[in-house]
């Protein structure tokens, strides 16, 4: 059976089974040309995806949306779990699933919330990557025990979950997540530090400042990135 996407929350896996079906399924499949048209010229492509020493980046998302013959909601799903794994490097997002009564829903209300983690450290919005200042590429780790609380609307009508109905998926574009927030100026004012390795780290002492609005922005860009997918 072909590979269902919405079955994925790791797009790695997802494409080291699409690919092993098209080897299977289609004769005139190549693992070279695949691997290429995905941006890699490595014999060992599928190993190097697997064991993340390779990533699919953007222009090679769509390529690979094409080639696959994805819908619009097929390919935003796409991007979303590719720049997940981008900004996070998590294979899988600590996400799960539940059964829902079987009822006309509307919509589903999210919450994160760090108080109802196990670890009393843990933070409800964890972002890390690079960025450039001073014409250097530097770490930077955002750890915010921010709440995010949004509702997300069904498209169109109301819908019934799965057995008999939809499957209704929650899905967060990490893109957006660091829109409009600019931490140079707060390096530049002094209101933030590097660390000894060159790098950021902003928790929330660090911003208990002027530059504190960054919190806010961050929250918000959480909560809009949001979609409700519903498949059946």
């Amino acid at each position: 059976m072909k590979p269902y996407l919405f079955d994925y929350l790791d797009y790695r896996k997802y494409i080291l089974d699409i690919a092993s079906w098209f080897r299977q399924e289609d004769s005139s499949f190549s693992f070279s040309a695949f691997a290429k048209l995905l941006g890699s010229n490595s014999p060992e492509f599928l190993r190097e995806l697997r064991d993340r020493r390779f990533s699919v980046s953007g222009p090679h998302v769509e390529l690979l949306a094409k080639y696959l013959k994805l819908g619009d909601r097929e390919t935003d799903y796409l991007r979303s779990i590719v720049a997940f794994d981008a900004m996070t490097g998590a294979v899988d997002p600590p996400l799960d699933g539940l059964m829902l009564p079987q009822t006309a829903y509307s919509g589903v209300k999210l919450l994160i919330n760090p108080s109802g983690l196990a670890d009393s450290g843990a933070c409800a919005i964890a972002v890390g990557g690079t960025f450039v200042y001073t014409g250097e590429t530097r770490r930077f780790d955002i750890r915010l025990k921010t709440a995010v609380s949004a509702v997300y609307r069904a498209p169109g009508s109301a819908f019934t979950p799965a057995p008999s109905g939809a499957a209704a998926r929650i899905v967060l574009d990490a893109s957006q997540w660091l829109d409009s927030v600019y931490l140079g100026s707060c390096l530049d004012n002094g209101y933030v530090a590097l660390d000894r390795s060159g790098g950021l780290t902003v928790d929330e002492r660090a911003l208990n400042n002027p530059c504190q609005n960054n919190r806010e922005i961050i929250r918000r860009n959480v909560a809009g990135s949001g979609s409700l997918i519903l498949t059946r």
